[in-house]
C-alpha cells in the first residue's frame, strides 16, 4: 500500500476525480435505497413527492447522506493514497488562533457586500432566450426545493435547518473542494492560485444555478484563499458556515413574519448590490487577507520553533 504514497500528481488527480464518479453512483443507490426504505414508496414517484411537507424530514436525511457520501468518500480517499494520515492531509489541524477566527469572520462579513455585487454582475450577462428559460427553470426548482426544506415553526426546526442546510453542506463541500480538489489541482498546474479558481468554479458549477454562478464563484475564490494561506480545512468550513447561517436566518425572520413565499424567496435571493459595493469591499478583502497571511505565518513560524 505505501506504493499509493508515491503516485504522480496526475495520478492523484485521476484518482480523485474516479472516486467522486464512483460516490455519485453510490450517493444515488442510497438516495433510492433511503427514499423506498423509508415511505414504502417506489423511487418513480420520488421527483413527485419529494416537495410535499410530509416528506421533508425524508428530503433532509436523503441530503445529508447523499453530501456525505458525495464529498467525503473521495476526499478520504485522496487523503488516503496521498498520506499515512489522511486526515490531516485535507486540512484537520489543531494550528489555530483567535485572530485568524476573528479575520475570517469579518472576511465572510464583507464577501457578503462583494457576492451582492458579482449578483448584479451576473444579471448583465446575456443569455439566449431558450438558456435562460432553462435556467430559470432550474432556479425555480432549486427554490421549491429550499422552500420544503426551510420550513421552520420554531427554534427546533430553526437549529435544525442551520445543521442540514448550514453546517453539514459546509463541512462535507469544504472537505472535498478545498482539502482535496483543490490541492490535488494545485499539485497539478503548480499554481495555486488558478487552483483556487478552478476549484471556486467548479464548486459554483455544480450547485445548478446560473444566477448564483458568479457570487458563488467569488465565495469560493474567498474560501479557497482561506485554506491556502492557513493550510486548516476548520477556517474554510467556519466562513462557509456563516455564509450558509446568514441564508438561513434569513429563511427564519421571512417566515416568522409570514411571509416566506415563492416570490419572496425568490425576491431574497436576487438581492443585489451596486458593483461599486463589490469593487470596495474587495480592497477590504486583500487587506484582511495580508492579515491573515501574516497571522497564518507567525502561527507556522512558533509551530517550527517548538518542533
Amino acid at each position: 500500500m505505501n506504493a499509493l504514497k508515491n503516485l504522480t500528481p496526475r495520478a492523484a488527480f485521476v484518482t480523485l476525480l474516479l472516486a467522486w464518479a464512483v460516490s455519485f453512483l453510490v450517493s444515488a443507490l442510497a438516495t433510492m435505497l433511503i427514499w423506498m426504505l423509508g415511505t414504502g414508496l417506489d423511487f418513480k414517484e420520488f421527483n413527485n413527492l419529494m416537495l410535499q411537507p410530509k416528506y421533508s424530514n425524508m428530503v433532509k436525511g436523503i441530503n445529508v447522506v447523499g453530501a456525505a457520501i458525495l464529498f467525503l468518500f473521495p476526499a478520504l480517499v485522496y487523503g488516503y493514497i496521498n498520506s499515512n494520515n489522511p486526515l490531516k492531509k485535507i486540512g484537520f489541524s489543531n494550528l489555530l488562533s483567535g485572530k485568524q477566527v476573528f479575520i475570517v469572520v469579518v472576511i465572510t462579513i464583507v464577501g457578503l457586500a462583494l457576492a451582492g455585487s458579482l449578483g448584479e454582475l451576473n444579471k448583465l450577462i446575456p443569455l439566449p432566450a431558450a438558456t435562460r428559460n432553462a435556467m430559470d427553470l432550474l432556479e425555480n426548482n432549486y427554490v421549491d426545493q429550499i422552500l420544503v426544506m426551510a420550513k421552520m415553526n420554531g427554534l427546533a426546526d430553526l437549529f435544525t435547518s442551520l445543521l442540514v442546510i448550514a453546517l453539514i453542506p459546509a463541512i462535507t463541500e469544504e472537505v472535498f473542494f478545498r482539502g482535496a480538489l483543490q490541492q490535488a489541482i494545485g499539485n497539478l498546474v503548480s499554481q495555486p492560485f488558478t487552483a483556487i479558481i478552478i476549484t471556486a468554479a467548479m464548486f459554483s458549477l455544480i450547485h445548478f444555478s446560473w444566477y448564483g454562478f458568479l457570487p458563488r464563484l467569488g465565495l469560493g475564490i474567498v474560501l479557497g484563499c482561506i485554506y491556502y494561506y492557513s493550510k486548516n480545512i476548520w477556517l474554510p468550513i467556519l466562513a462557509h458556515f456563516l455564509n450558509n447561517a446568514f441564508a438561513v436566518l434569513q429563511l427564519y425572520v421571512l417566515q416568522k413574519n409570514g411571509i416566506l413565499t415563492k416570490a419572496a424567496l425568490l425576491q431574497s435571493m436576487n438581492d443585489t448590490m451596486p458593483i461599486w459595493y463589490g469593487l470596495f469591499a474587495l480592497v477590504l478583502l486583500v487587506n484582511l487577507f495580508i492579515h491573515f497571511r501574516k497571522e497564518s505565518l507567525l502561527l507556522y513560524s512558533m509551530q517550527n520553533n517548538k518542533e
